[in-house]
């Protein structure tokens, strides 16, 4: 990736556990990876501090996740 972003994993009960920031890779051959501590479901990635920005933080509820069991 090219520019800063952040990634917010999100649990498949809609709830984010976890916000990590990612730097620019694109000076390295193979940019480090980031890993969340546990199996999560969806992983969103923002423009750096759009979380920050909009209030968003570990913990809260993201509306309109799709279940994917009840398919």
């Amino acid at each position: 990736c090219y520019i800063s972003l952040d990634l917010a994993f999100i649990r498949e009960d809609g709830v984010i556990a976890e916000i990590y920031h990612l730097e620019p890779g694109y000076l390295e051959e193979r940019p480090p990876s980031t890993r969340s501590i546990d199996d999560y479901r969806f992983a969103l990635e923002m423009p750096e501090s759009w979380f920050k920005n909009n209030g968003v933080q570990v913990g809260d509820y993201v509306d309109g996740i799709i279940q994917l069991n009840d398919r």
